[in-house]
């Protein structure tokens, strides 16, 4: 099977640019799509570079649990090491929002909370049991995002799926794959929430 590469998806999309093959969405924003697609994430980026500080500052937000975006940047932002800007939560997590900040989407809520049965200790468990197991898998939409994307004014259905954690031993080095699962189109997201395992 051919493997794609960020290359390939970057060559796609300057192609689909060039073409003005355009998705317009509900907001008449216009998007280029690619569905199935499944690529090797050999580059940092498809486009630009990206930040170090905002990948922490999400990641620690994750790992914080906090479903309010303006604890992004609890603290600012340390732009050296003597100054520290406000900073305001990425646009896109704005839209998402409800007017006090509220979202659906931290991942680490849904993986590491207990209301949704620590998914990442059960999983961690069933690799540290059988590291050949294909159900090391969590699972981040439920059937009732339908009921609860749109509550108090929030614009957020969870766009990960899933992700399933594959364990192999290669020259007696552990490494680990992830298989995700996404509906949405914002692959800087996607692959920046895979960057947690």
């Amino acid at each position: 099977m051919l493997q794609l590469s960020v290359s390939d998806i970057r060559k796609y999309f300057i192609e689909e640019l060039q073409n003005e093959n355009f998705t317009v969405d509900r907001s008449g924003q216009k998007t280029i799509e690619l569905i199935g697609a499944s690529f090797f994430a050999d580059e940092n980026a498809i486009f630009g570079k990206p930040s170090v500080d905002y990948i922490n500052a999400e990641l620690n937000w994750y790992l914080s649990g906090s479903t309010n975006i303006n604890d992004i940047y609890p603290f600012g932002l340390v732009e050296d090491s003597t100054t520290v800007v406000n900073r305001d939560p990425p646009t896109a997590w704005q839209y998402a929002a409800n007017n006090h900040g509220e979202i659906n989407s931290n991942y680490g809520h849904l993986i590491f909370g207990d209301k949704y049965h620590n998914q990442y200790g059960l999983v961690l468990d069933e690799l540290l049991h059988n590291s050949d197991s294909r159900r090391a898998s969590m699972v981040y939409t439920r059937p009732s995002i339908w009921m609860e994307y749109n509550e108090n004014g929030k614009n957020d259905l969870i766009c990960t799926n899933s992700v399933l954690i594959i364990y192999a031993m290669a020259q007696s080095t552990l490494w680990s794959k992830c298989a995700q699962t996404t509906s949405c189109s914002d692959t800087r997201m996607t692959m920046l929430g895979s960057a947690m395992f």
